[in-house]
């Protein structure tokens, strides 16, 4: 009997251990993309259900850019100027974000695209990441001074509005009273 508890105890350990969302940088780094002109990465997935976030940031240039993911398929249509489908795009900007649950394993593009009247190239700073195992996302925990900042600033306020709200009704009683003294005598 202990034996089949221990057995199932462990199993269940390592369905827990392997179930748990692994958030996995693939790539971090500074990409430059010449003026009318695109970039590709390929991003090849073996796993099913997978979760891509993409975060991008203009660290110089005078145009925004836009990011598109693409299976490699549609890419190579909308490279030769053919209909195409986008699973996720941002628009033109300094700065931007995607994200897209992929439910089939494959391979995609992502498409740094810099085609916007650009007549200057771009430094971007490209951040990409998969999220496995089927999680919609990880819980965001800011940092450790931002909180006590927010906690703090929140209680400053409350007390300063408690004790504006306890004057105002101390005046307003005392006015009362003044005013009923006033009536009786």
């Amino acid at each position: 009997m202990t034996r089949m508890i221990l057995a199932f105890l462990l199993s269940a350990a390592a369905f827990a251990h392997e179930a748990e969302p692994r958030l996995e940088t693939v790539l971090d780094e500074l990409v430059g993309v010449g003026p009318l002109k695109i970039r590709t990465l390929d991003l090849p997935l073996k796993e099913p259900g997978m979760r891509v976030i993409v975060q991008f940031d203009m660290v110089e240039g005078l145009t925004g850019v836009r990011l598109l993911l693409m299976t490699v398929e549609d890419a190579e249509r909308w490279f030769r100027g053919e209909p195409h489908s986008v699973l996720a795009g941002s628009h033109y900007g300094f700065s931007g974000s995607l994200t897209r649950r992929l439910p089939e394993a494959g391979h995609y593009r992502l498409v740094l695209d810099n085609q916007s009247e650009s007549r200057a190239g771009a430094q971007v700073r490209l951040r990409v990441r998969l999220l496995r195992n089927g999680a919609n996302a990880l819980p965001y925990y800011p940092d450790r001074w931002r909180a006590r900042t927010v906690v703090w600033t929140s209680a400053g306020l409350f007390i300063f509005i408690l004790l504006f709200a306890g004057l105002r009704l101390k005046r307003a009683y005392e006015e009362r009273q003044d005013r009923l003294r006033a009536y009786y005598l």
